[in-house]
C-alpha cells in the first residue's frame, strides 16, 4: 500500500504487512490511520505518522472487497466474498458484529448519524442494516450488479436513497456501460463516476454530475484502461485509478 503526495505526484512511503493483493484501502476520518484489505482475508491498520503496522483484524475466510470507517473512526467495517459483513472495534481489534448477508459484498457506506449501514451485493441488492438492531432492516432488490453506493455525510444517502423512506430518490446518474465506482464531493454538490466501457475514441470516461439535478457537467477521457475506483478529496480534488496501474488526479 503506497502513500502519495497528490500535489507533487511523489510516493511518500509504503505500508508493509499485507500477505496478498490489496483490493481496498481507506483513511480514517481523522486522517491518522490507513486501513487496507484484500486477498489475505485480513484487514490491516497503519499509523500514517509513524508508518507502523498497528493492528490486524482476522475473521473473514475469503477476499475482503470493501472497508469503511464509521464517522468517529471507532469502528471499522469490512465486507467480503465470504458473504459476511464484520464490524470491528478499531482500537481493540475485536469483532463486535458478524452479519451473514447471503451474497458477496461489493461496497459499504454508513449514514452520518450512524443509524444505518448500507451494503451493495453481487445479487444486485442494497441491504440496510441498523446498528442498534444489529440486523437487516430493509433491502432494495433488482438493481443488477451493484458496484458502488454512496453516502453524503451532510445529507445521509442523499441523491441515491432516502433513509427515512428507504426508497430510490434519483435515477439520473446513468452509464452506457459498467460503472467503475462513484463518489460525492465533500460539499455534496457533485458526483463523480468512472466507466469500465470504452467510448468511441477507445477511452474510459470519468463523468461529473450535479447531485441535486443529475445534470451531466463534464466527461473526462484520459484513462486508456478500465477505471476501477474514484474518490473525492475533502479539499476538492478527485483521484481515479485504472487497471493499468495509473492514478490520475483532477482539480
Amino acid at each position: 500500500v503506497k502513500l502519495w503526495n497528490c500535489n507533487l505526484g511523489q510516493e511518500l512511503c509504503k505500508f508493509q504487512g499485507l500477505q496478498g493483493n490489496a483490493i481496498t484501502c481507506r483513511f480514517s476520518f481523522s486522517g491518522g490511520y490507513v486501513a487496507a484489505a484484500g486477498t489475505d482475508c485480513s484487514v490491516h491498520l497503519w499509523n500514517v505518522r509513524t508508518q507502523r503496522h498497528v493492528k490486524t483484524y482476522n475473521g473473514h475466510n475469503n477476499t475482503i472487497t470493501t472497508i469503511t470507517f464509521n464517522p468517529d473512526s471507532k469502528k471499522l467495517i469490512s465486507g467480503s466474498l465470504d458473504r459476511s459483513i464484520r464490524i470491528w472495534d478499531t482500537e481493540k481489534g475485536t469483532c463486535l458484529i458478524n452479519m451473514q448477508v447471503g451474497s458477496s459484498v461489493n461496497c459499504l457506506t454508513t449514514s452520518s448519524d450512524e443509524g444505518l449501514l448500507a451494503s451493495g451485493h453481487l445479487d444486485g441488492c442494497v441491504r440496510f442494516f441498523g446498528f442498534k438492531e444489529k440486523k437487516e432492516v430493509f433491502r432494495l432488490d433488482e438493481l443488477n450488479l451493484l458496484k458502488s453506493i454512496m453516502s453524503n455525510f451532510r445529507h445521509p444517502m442523499a441523491s441515491m436513497f432516502s433513509p427515512k423512506l428507504l426508497e430510490i430518490t434519483h435515477k439520473e446518474y446513468k452509464f452506457t456501460g459498467t460503472s467503475g465506482g462513484a463518489s460525492y464531493s465533500a460539499d455534496g454538490q457533485y458526483i463523480v463516476g468512472g466507466s469500465q466501457t470504452k467510448d468511441k475514441n477507445n477511452k474510459y470516461q470519468l463523468f461529473l454530475w450535479r447531485s441535486k439535478t443529475g445534470e451531466l457537467l463534464h466527461c473526462l477521457n484520459e484513462h486508456s484502461d478500465e477505471i476501477t475506483y474514484v474518490t473525492w478529496h475533502g479539499r476538492g480534488g478527485v483521484a481515479s485509478c485504472d487497471k493499468s496501474g495509473k492514478i490520475f488526479t483532477w482539480c
